[in-house]
Protein backbone atom coordinates (compact mmCIF):
# COMPACT_ATOMS: atom_id res chain seq x y z
CA UNK A 1 0.00 0.00 0.00
CA UNK A 2 2.97 2.29 0.09
CA UNK A 3 2.03 5.03 -2.08
CA UNK A 4 -1.55 3.43 -3.11
CA UNK A 5 0.51 0.89 -5.66
CA UNK A 6 -1.65 -1.77 -5.55
CA UNK A 7 0.67 -4.03 -8.01
CA UNK A 8 -0.90 -6.53 -10.26
CA UNK A 9 -4.24 -7.44 -10.69
CA UNK A 10 -5.88 -11.06 -11.03
CA UNK A 11 -9.62 -12.01 -12.04
CA UNK A 12 -11.82 -12.56 -9.56
CA UNK A 13 -15.79 -14.28 -9.24
CA UNK A 14 -18.50 -11.53 -8.62
CA UNK A 15 -21.73 -12.66 -7.90
CA UNK A 16 -24.69 -10.22 -8.26
CA UNK A 17 -27.49 -10.28 -6.11
CA UNK A 18 -29.69 -12.24 -8.32
CA UNK A 19 -26.75 -14.84 -8.55
CA UNK A 20 -25.60 -14.23 -11.88
CA UNK A 21 -21.47 -14.81 -12.23
CA UNK A 22 -19.40 -12.33 -13.42
CA UNK A 23 -15.88 -12.10 -14.04
CA UNK A 24 -13.85 -8.87 -12.79
CA UNK A 25 -10.39 -7.43 -12.75
CA UNK A 26 -8.86 -6.31 -9.50
CA UNK A 27 -5.75 -5.32 -7.60
CA UNK A 28 -4.42 -8.62 -6.03
CA UNK A 29 -3.54 -7.00 -2.72
CA UNK A 30 -7.01 -5.88 -2.01
CA UNK A 31 -8.94 -9.13 -2.74
CA UNK A 32 -8.42 -10.00 0.95
CA UNK A 33 -10.75 -13.45 2.29
CA UNK A 34 -13.18 -10.57 3.91
CA UNK A 35 -14.27 -9.07 0.45
CA UNK A 36 -15.57 -12.58 -0.80
CA UNK A 37 -13.31 -12.68 -3.82
CA UNK A 38 -12.29 -15.64 -4.99
CA UNK A 39 -9.85 -16.25 -8.12
CA UNK A 40 -12.18 -16.72 -11.22
CA UNK A 41 -11.53 -16.52 -15.38
CA UNK A 42 -14.47 -19.09 -16.48
CA UNK A 43 -17.01 -15.68 -16.42
CA UNK A 44 -18.12 -12.54 -18.77
CA UNK A 45 -17.45 -9.38 -17.64
CA UNK A 46 -20.48 -7.36 -15.66
CA UNK A 47 -23.12 -5.35 -17.82
CA UNK A 48 -22.12 -1.81 -18.77
CA UNK A 49 -22.55 1.18 -16.11
CA UNK A 50 -22.95 -1.90 -13.64
CA UNK A 51 -22.21 -0.34 -9.89
CA UNK A 52 -20.53 -3.08 -7.72
CA UNK A 53 -21.53 -3.53 -4.03
CA UNK A 54 -18.38 -3.07 -1.91
CA UNK A 55 -17.33 -0.91 1.30
CA UNK A 56 -15.08 2.15 2.22
CA UNK A 57 -12.60 2.00 4.32
CA UNK A 58 -10.22 3.93 6.21
CA UNK A 59 -6.83 3.35 7.62
CA UNK A 60 -6.47 3.97 11.20
CA UNK A 61 -3.00 4.81 11.83
CA UNK A 62 -1.51 6.76 8.09
CA UNK A 63 -1.73 10.54 7.94
CA UNK A 64 -3.30 11.58 5.98
CA UNK A 65 -5.75 8.86 5.84
CA UNK A 66 -5.71 6.40 3.41
CA UNK A 67 -9.22 5.80 2.00
CA UNK A 68 -10.41 3.08 -0.43
CA UNK A 69 -13.18 1.08 -1.55
CA UNK A 70 -13.40 -1.92 -1.25
CA UNK A 71 -15.32 -4.77 -3.79
CA UNK A 72 -17.31 -7.62 -2.30
CA UNK A 73 -17.29 -10.53 -4.24
CA UNK A 74 -20.83 -12.27 -2.71
CA UNK A 75 -23.85 -10.10 -0.24
CA UNK A 76 -22.83 -12.24 2.34
CA UNK A 77 -19.14 -10.98 2.22
CA UNK A 78 -18.10 -10.72 6.28
CA UNK A 79 -16.83 -6.60 5.33
CA UNK A 80 -19.89 -6.25 3.22
CA UNK A 81 -22.70 -7.54 5.31
CA UNK A 82 -21.63 -6.60 9.35
CA UNK A 83 -23.40 -3.41 10.76
CA UNK A 84 -20.40 -2.09 12.35
CA UNK A 85 -17.38 -1.29 11.74
CA UNK A 86 -14.84 -4.01 10.41
CA UNK A 87 -10.97 -3.95 11.28
CA UNK A 88 -9.02 -5.28 8.14
CA UNK A 89 -5.52 -5.57 7.37
CA UNK A 90 -4.10 -5.20 3.72
CA UNK A 91 0.10 -5.63 3.67
CA UNK A 92 0.75 -3.94 7.05
CA UNK A 93 -2.11 -1.11 6.78
CA UNK A 94 -4.52 -1.62 9.49
CA UNK A 95 -8.24 -0.33 8.22
CA UNK A 96 -11.70 -0.26 9.53
CA UNK A 97 -14.74 -0.05 7.18
CA UNK A 98 -16.41 2.80 7.24
CA UNK A 99 -19.69 2.29 5.06
CA UNK A 100 -21.27 0.17 2.28
CA UNK A 101 -22.61 0.63 -1.32
CA UNK A 102 -25.02 -1.62 -2.73
CA UNK A 103 -24.57 -2.93 -6.63
CA UNK A 104 -26.54 -0.99 -9.09
CA UNK A 105 -27.27 -0.70 -12.69
CA UNK A 106 -27.43 2.76 -14.30
CA UNK A 107 -29.91 3.18 -17.36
Amino acid sequence: MAGHALGPKGRYLYVDDTGAQYNIFYPIALAIAETGLVADDAHGPPPRRFRLRGVWIESVEASPALRKFLICGVPTATAYNSNSPQPLNIDTVSFVTTGRRGERLSV
